[in-house]
């Protein structure tokens, strides 16, 4: 009985130290959670127990499955940070090819994706983080093709892209036009723009410059820059929200300096300098024949302006021996004078500010006819040109005859006033 009893004592006490054990490990796994979560967030965690993760199989840098089955690149180093954040394990879900890890997180068969773009129709399945990085989208061809400024300029060329990617339907809205042909990876696509089956291959920056140098590619270079970026994210199963939640807040706990020291271990591009003298070529060709177009015409020109000059100089001549010798007057509707010439000044003895704003009268001699007067209006308000000869006085009261011509003077095919053109018949003095 007493043998009994002490065993029961030690019974009850093992259970207790084993009930202490599991609140201490509970405890512990707590205080090992190194961001601050929610309580539903780290019941959910314990609850987990793992996390199960599917991966690009193929994409250096940011990740790969190697031959072993292992998990390496950017992507795996930002999954141990975050493992040792929740204190919680992530474990790999192999796939052979990005299709499938798409579908497997559809088929709830893993429950993020490290390094996923959000578009529109993943969102169905998926949530999203805010994006850690961003990478450019870039199009690598055989290096004697010539710069491409945008998708547009590939015209209707055979273009390789991982199949699935974000960036199809970008490029075919952009280039109806584009062929795009569906690649294994990276790699494989380079090799095929090198066999020439593929005119360019378009991946991001990061992942063109990894391959070209790792597999010595030197005959590939990226020719050209598109305006759209990868913003890669942590993809997690949209039916466990806490999941994108604590996702969110172990990348927000990773520092700036962690992330550029993790892209650092495995994005050096080494840019090498080249000189191409071909383009270099087609550029002086270019500039020379720029060059002596400019001289062309620029001895064109000088010829014109000589002529113009000359024609300018004839015309100012031949203006100044109208002026002097050929008597013009000109009028409004009304008969008011608005202009006249040096000529007509010089036979009339008037300045031309004595003529101007005065009407014919000031000059008309009193043996003018009323009838005179009367056919003159007549014939120039029919629009017609009045011929005939005319006596004036000059200033001092002198008398002139004078041939007439009188017609309707136009702008911008509108009548605004007649012109009188006179010349002297003779002279009688009284």
């Amino acid at each position: 009985m007493k043998f009994k009893f002490i065993f029961f004592i030690i019974l009850v006490f093992l259970d207790a130290v084993a009930s202490n054990k599991t609140i201490i490990s509970q405890s512990t796994q707590v205080k090992d959670i190194l961001i601050p979560l929610s309580a539903e967030e780290k019941e959910y965690l314990e609850e987990k127990k793992e996390i199960k993760m599917c991966v690009l199989p193929n994409w250096l840098p940011f990740e790969q499955i190697d031959k072993d089955g292992n998990h390496k690149g950017i992507g795996n180093d930002i999954m141990k940070l975050i493992s040792k954040k929740i204190n919680t394990s992530i474990t790999l879900i192999p796939t052979k090819e990005w299709a499938e890890s798409l579908q497997n997180i559809k088929d709830r068969k893993c429950d993020i994706l490290p390094v996923a773009m959000d578009i529109p129709n993943r969102r169905t399945s998926m949530n999203f983080t805010r994006a850690y990085t961003s990478e450019p989208f870039v199009i690598a061809t055989k290096i004697n093709q010539l710069f491409i400024k945008d998708s547009q300029s590939i015209g209707n060329k055979k273009v390789g892209i991982v199949k699935n990617y974000a960036i199809i339907d970008v490029l075919r809205k952009q280039n109806p036009q584009i062929q795009i042909i569906s690649v294994q990876n990276a790699e494989d696509g380079l090799e095929k723009v090198q066999e020439g089956k593929l005119f360019a291959y378009v991946d991001i920056m990061a992942a063109i410059g990894y391959n070209i140098q790792k597999h010595g590619m030197v005959d590939l270079k990226i020719a050209g820059k598109l305006d759209i970026e990868a913003k890669l994210s942590i993809a997690s199963r949209n039916d466990e929200p806490l999941l994108n939640s604590i996702m969110q807040k172990s990348l927000d706990e990773i520092s700036e300096e962690q992330l550029r020291t993790i892209v650092k271990r495995w994005v050096e591009i080494k840019v090498e300098e080249r000189i191409d003298y071909t383009e270099i070529f087609y550029l002086i060709v270019f500039f020379i024949l720029i060059l002596l177009l400019v001289l062309y015409k620029n001895r064109s020109i000088h010829k014109i302006n000589k002529k113009l000059t000359l024609a300018n100089k004839e015309v100012f001549e031949q203006h100044k021996m109208v002026d002097k010798y050929v008597l013009i007057l000109s009028t409004d509707l009304k008969g008011t004078i608005t202009d006249a010439n040096e000529a007509y000044c010089n036979a009339l003895g008037f300045k031309k500010q004595d003529l101007i704003d005065s009407t014919h009268k000031i000059m008309r001699h009193p043996n003018t006819s009323s009838e005179l007067i009367e056919d003159i209006w007549n014939t120039i308000n029919s629009d017609k040109t009045w011929i005939g000869k005319i006596q004036n006085y000059t200033k001092d009261k002198k008398s002139k005859y004078f041939n007439v011509y009188i017609e309707p003077l136009y702008l911008n095919n509108k009548k605004i006033g007649y012109s009188l053109f006179q010349k002297i018949l003779l002279i009688k003095m009284y």
